[in-house]
């Protein structure tokens, strides 16, 4: 089985870390997978393709001007008929509408779509306008796949009976992960976290959906009764200057350290007490299943698939993203996993079980051998 998967990624987060675990283990099964990432003409490199690159895995780097470029999709499609793929699968809203945008007997090859989570954007904005076209370009295509079954919620009524449509929840590595946190951290990193009896992590996009201002604000409320605490959040995006502006507002920047891209998150992890997720809006993110697969234990809103992934509090602690002293019952927590021991085992123990049966690659990656199997006959 020849698999393209089709990407324009803007860095190394969830959906970029769950395709190369995806890659990886389709080689096992032995599958022949291709990731095939585009950008702009004047890039030369993506952390997605140099992450692929490292992992051995088959990478084809295609630079092409932004847009509806039907010139250039065109070019690929007729691309993969040439090196005679058995499947395309798209990831992410600019394949999902080009790729719709051709004729399926154009496209000829079954076309698979991963949604991997919508963004609350701004009415009216770019992002608004892209995610309203992926809404109905999708539809075009052979089959869509949710990687959580919450998302659901964001589809039109219409599209949740339809028998092209399939939930395959996001999986990991187990082994790969815990090997990857054995490996040495950035060693800024880990002179930051050495000052520091415990160290409450952060990971994702510095954008305003990923909650990261409340984490600060909590943070600050965190350092009164436990001062030899250190933060560290690790990701790119358009908020990084508000919330280093914010740290330095409420003068905890000696106790905060924002290291931008994190090649290795594992390692990150491995030194951290705990992982809080304080986002507005959820899929099934790969961090978390990340720091289940350490056992690390989570602090997360109550959106997406985290409160079924956290078996609804025994796995993890939740809150309601919309608790209106959302900082102060967020502080409260961090505090109290930080003091239990106990808690923190309990928690430990279940997410070891939670990760192996459910949430696994090998479960991942044979449900998508099966789907495309079936689109090939």
């Amino acid at each position: 089985m020849k698999i393209l998967h089709l990407i324009d990624s803007g860095g190394l987060y969830g959906a970029e870390r769950m395709l190369i675990s995806l890659a990886l283990q389709q080689q096992k099964q032995g599958c022949n997978p291709v990731i095939l990432s585009i950008g702009k003409p004047a890039i030369v490199t993506k952390p997605l393709e140099e992450e692929a690159i490292a992992q051995g895995l088959q990478l084809k780097a295609w630079r092409m001007k932004p847009g509806l470029n039907i010139r250039e999709i065109n070019k690929i499609v007729k691309w993969a008929q040439l090196e005679n793929f058995d499947v395309l699968h798209s990831h992410g809203y600019k394949f999902n509408i080009l790729l719709g945008l051709l004729p399926k007997l154009k496209r000829k090859l079954p076309t698979v779509a991963t949604l991997h989570g919508y963004v609350k954007s701004q009415l009216f904005s770019k992002m608004w306008l892209n995610e309203k076209l992926d809404r109905i370009m999708i539809n075009r295509l052979e089959h869509i796949v949710l990687v959580s079954s919450y998302m659901l919620d964001d589809l039109p009524e219409s599209y949740k009976h339809k028998e092209n449509l399939t939930v395959i929840n996001n999986g990991v590595d187990i082994e790969s992960i815990k090997e990857k946190s054995n490996l040495p951290a950035d060693s800024d990193i880990c002179s930051f976290s050495r000052k520091f009896e415990n160290v409450v992590l952060g990971v994702g996009r510095l954008s305003p959906e990923k909650g990261f201002s409340k984490l600060i604000t909590a943070f600050e409320k965190v350092l009164k009764k436990k001062p030899s605490t250190g933060l560290i959040i690790v990701g790119q995006g358009k908020c990084e200057n508000d919330l280093h502006k914010l740290c330095e507002n409420l003068q905890i920047t000696n106790n905060v350290y924002m290291p931008g891209y994190c090649q290795n998150v594992p390692a990150l992890m491995k030194k951290s007490t705990v992982l809080v997720m304080p986002s507005k809006t959820e899929g099934l993110p790969i961090a978390a299943l990340e720091a289940m697969a350490l056992c690390v234990p989570i602090i997360s809103t109550q959106v997406g698939e985290l409160p079924k992934l956290l078996d609804h509090g025994r796995a993890g602690i939740l809150i309601n993203s919309n608790h209106e002293a959302f900082e102060n019952v967020l502080s409260l927590e961090i505090i109290k996993l930080l003091e239990d021991d106990s808690l923190k085992n309990t928690i430990r123990r279940r997410q070891k079980e939670i990760i192996s049966n459910k949430y696994s690659i090998e479960i991942m990656a044979c449900q998508y051998l099966k789907l495309y199997m079936r689109l090939k006959k």
